[in-house]
Parts: C-alpha cells; structure tokens; sequence
C-alpha cells in the first residue's frame, strides 16, 4: 500500500491540537479516527492508480461513512463544550 509517512506524523499533531482545544475530544480517539481516514483514503488512492474502481469505490464509500462519523463527533464535542461553558 502507497503510504504518506509525513500524513501520518501529523495525524499526531492534529489529534493532539483538536484534544488540546476541546476536552471532550479524547486525544487517542481523535489519532485513531485520523488514523482510520488516512488509512482509507491510502487504499482509496492506491486503488484508483492501480485502476481497481470496484475495490476505489468501497475504499471511497467507507471512507465517506467513516468521515460523517468523525464529523458527528466534532461536533457532539463542540456542543458539549458550548453548554459546559455555559452558552
């Protein structure tokens, strides 16, 4: 699999700025989720240069379910931490 080494490094420090800015945003679960995306947008890319659309349309439409996920919880922890401040 074609990997992006520097995207993963800063998987790292995009989990730990979204953690550092909200607390109801565990750091780990932010890296792993970024981990996940990254992952499959690598499959996604490595599929569509291979010229395999069937296996780049799986890799795209997980990919779309898991950043509608990731977005849900952003903002469930936007909200929390709105209310928590008492806005």
């Amino acid at each position: 699999m074609v990997g992006c080494h520097h995207c993963f490094f800063l998987k790292e420090e995009i989990g730990a700025f979204l953690a550092a800015a909200n607390p109801f945003l565990p750091e780990q679960a932010v890296k792993d989720m970024l981990y996940k995306h990254l992952e499959y947008t690598t499959g996604e890319v490595t599929a569509r240069l291979g010229k395999k659309w069937l296996e780049d349309i799986k890799f795209y439409d997980t990919n779309h379910d898991h950043m509608m996920m990731m977005s849900d919880a952003i903002v469930d922890a936007t909200l929390k931490q709105v209310a928590a401040q008492g806005a």
